[in-house]
């Protein structure tokens, strides 16, 4: 799988289901989207920038004169195509500097108040 995989290459590895797919579709109609849409584990699709990113969905979604059908399958094809970000939640294993200040000391109190 690449790097940055589409949605379509998530669900051909079976990270996304069919399920989540019609999830963001809906979303996509009701909405218009939502900018953090956890599209599979550890994956967040932006709907409105997959939406933005293929050709012409954005005027067939906002025709009032286009069927509700067709509007599924293009939203759909947005969002397959579309590249969801990887969510890192791995905590870095280096110690976070810490400097303490002996509140005692005028040092300390310098630094407080200036």
């Amino acid at each position: 799988m690449a790097d940055r995989p589409t949605t379509r290459e998530l669900v051909e590895a079976e990270d996304v289901t069919a399920q989540c797919i019609r999830d963001a579709v809906e979303t996509v109609l009701a909405y218009g989207g939502s900018p953090v849409f956890p599209i599979a584990d550890g994956y967040h699709l932006d709907l409105p920038a997959a939406v933005k990113g293929c050709d012409g969905t954005a005027e067939v979604l906002a025709d009032a004169r286009v069927d509700e059908s067709v509007k599924r399958v293009v939203a759909c094809c947005a969002i397959l195509d579309a590249h969801p970000v990887k969510v890192v939640t791995e905590v870095a294993s280096a110690p976070i500097p810490f400097r303490r200040f002996d509140l005692a000391s005028p040092q300390a109190v310098g630094k407080a108040n200036g």
